[in-house]
């Protein structure tokens, strides 16, 4: 049997990272610092009712790792890096073998990824990182519009944020803050001219009950944009009784001109009571770029999702976000959230249970429904959180993680 290339390059992946890690970790130093191998690995197995074109019974299970490695070289360097180990079988292998090159078993695909490998230098007013790594932007909670090269999505808020291949430079003034400039490869990997090449700045300031953070960055041109993307972000975080962000960015592609689309901007609160207890979260995103106005069905939607067209993450305009989460006692913690779509009435409620049976070791239990106009009332239209989209009327997780 021929074997796939993707097989092939997962296999060659394994056999050529996972040593090189190993011996990195059990190589002695000359130095009193040794190197520091740290983790976490989880299973998981999640079910659903089908929806729209999915089955009407979806099922899923996976084994993930992600191992980290920190070694110090020398008085002020340090060397990161982590790879992401995947076993699955059913609906999760179905999106790992879209999102990664995989080799396939007897009865599960697996896969490798580099998540991240970066040299970071800290210096006395200075410090330097190079590599694949993340950078992060803004003070956002569930939508951080700021982050835009890796937005959170509050749907998988347990995922690792991907990292970009770039540089950074980050210097501290007298003052309390920080100015960073940072470049970042474009996203063609294979581009040999500087197509779609990032770079920017940002300034960090901190005072007593507020921190500010401003941003601007500038994507060379590309097959997408002729002219380039400029993008100017601002996040304000306010410590008062409540504490309230602020988060949003620009973007403009002048070969499109100027518009109300290139506005991105999130605003929210949050506050914790009973002594910590209980802690609560509300959110709203404006989303200028989504491709369907208020008043519009999901036959767009539909068309670019059917012809493998780019979609985002939100593809309407208005959104809310609200989360409570209680600690039950020490070990023990329950959540309600919902993402709701507000332009076209859909829902996304979720309850979770957390308990820790002993220190390192977290299980989770996670149930969550789609809800829109149609699910609830039997007429109306379709919408973008409602099931025949998401895929489901409703799922069950459960998952175990261990740190290490």
């Amino acid at each position: 049997m021929t074997r796939k290339p993707s097989a092939w390059l997962g296999r060659s992946l394994i056999a050529t990272v996972m040593p090189a890690l190993m011996a990195l970790a059990t190589a002695p130093m000359a130095s009193a610092d040794e190197p520091v191998v740290s983790g976490i690995v989880s299973g998981t197995a999640n079910a659903a009712a089908g929806a729209g074109i999915s089955s009407p019974f979806v099922y899923g299970m996976e084994q993930y790792a992600n191992i980290r490695l920190k070694a110090r070289a020398g008085d002020s360097g340090t060397v990161y890096a982590a790879v992401n180990l995947i076993a699955a079988s059913g609906a999760n292998a179905a999106a790992l073998a879209v999102a990664n090159p995989y080799s396939v078993g007897e009865n599960y695909v697996a896969a490798l990824e580099l998540e991240r490998l970066y040299v970071s230098v800290r210096g006395e007013r200075a410090d330097v990182d190079f590599g694949l790594m993340r950078l992060a932007f803004g003070y956002g909670q569930a939508f951080r519009p700021s982050d835009f090269l890796n937005p959170p999505n509050p749907l998988v808020a347990d995922a690792r944020p991907r990292g970009s291949l770039g540089a950074a430079i980050a210097a501290y003034p007298s003052w309390e803050g920080k100015a960073t400039g940072f470049v970042v490869a474009g996203k063609d990997p294979l581009a040999m001219d500087g197509e779609g090449l990032l770079c920017g700045t940002s300034i960090d300031a901190h005072f007593e009950r507020a921190s500010v953070q401003g941003l601007y960055a500038y994507r060379t041109p590309d097959g997408e944009r002729s002219m380039g993307v400029h993008r100017a972000g601002l996040s304000v975080k306010l410590e008062a009784t409540v504490g309230i962000v602020l988060d949003a960015t620009y973007s403009l592609a002048p070969a499109d001109g100027a518009g109300i689309e290139g506005l991105e901007a999130a605003i929210g609160v949050d506050y914790s009571l009973l002594d910590g207890k209980l802690y609560a979260l509300a959110q709203y995103l404006y989303n200028g770029p989504g491709m369907l106005d208020p008043d519009e069905d999901l036959t767009r939607l539909d068309a670019a999702i059917l012809a493998g067209d780019a979609t985002g993450v939100y593809n309407r305009r208005n959104y809310a976000f609200v989360q409570a989460m209680y600690s039950i006692d020490d070990y023990t913690r329950a959540g309600l959230s919902c993402l709701a779509g507000i332009d076209d009435l859909s829902f996304s409620p979720a309850l979770s249970l957390e308990h820790e049976p002993f220190q390192g070791l977290t299980v989770t239990i996670v149930g969550r429904a789609a809800l829109d106009e149609r699910t609830i009332t039997g007429s109306g239209e379709r919408g973008e959180l409602g099931p025949e989209h998401a895929g489901a009327y409703a799922s069950v997780s459960a998952t175990a993680k261990i740190r290490f």
